[in-house]
């Protein structure tokens, strides 16, 4: 069902419903939990609706095989060998290591690399 995938209200991606605790929303607000933990998690927007997202791709006349691929690599989760952070398979060429800084404005905790313009949180969990 529709549960199992979602549709974050803070990035405007999909995501795995099951994968919600390991993977990281770059536009999450940061809360530190109980233990001392950072987190940054999707939130799902309550009333969306998969059929209907499946839907709106067909209309846009993607073929069934670009949706089901389009499908398989935001649902299916890798570990990365060399941070450890969990990501969907879609975005595999957007490694967490960047050749240079992150660039943040004066007090906020989103900021940017300069060599890709990729989104990153100062505080990461």
């Amino acid at each position: 069902g529709s549960k199992l995938v979602q549709w974050c209200a803070y990035c405007g991606n999909l995501y795995a419903a099951a994968a919600q605790d390991i993977t990281i929303c770059p536009q999450a607000r940061i809360v530190v939990d109980s233990r001392g933990k950072v987190l940054a998690r999707h939130s799902p927007v309550r009333r969306w609706d998969l059929t209907r997202y499946l839907q709106a791709l067909r209309a846009q006349r993607y073929t069934w095989r670009e949706i089901y691929w389009h499908m398989w690599g935001t649902l299916l989760i890798l570990k990365c060998t060399r941070c450890g952070l969990y990501f969907p398979i879609c975005q595999l060429a957007h490694c967490s290591y960047h050749t240079r800084d992150p660039v943040f404005a004066m007090g906020e905790n989103r900021g940017s690399y300069p060599c890709c313009k990729a989104p990153v949180l100062r505080f990461n969990s």
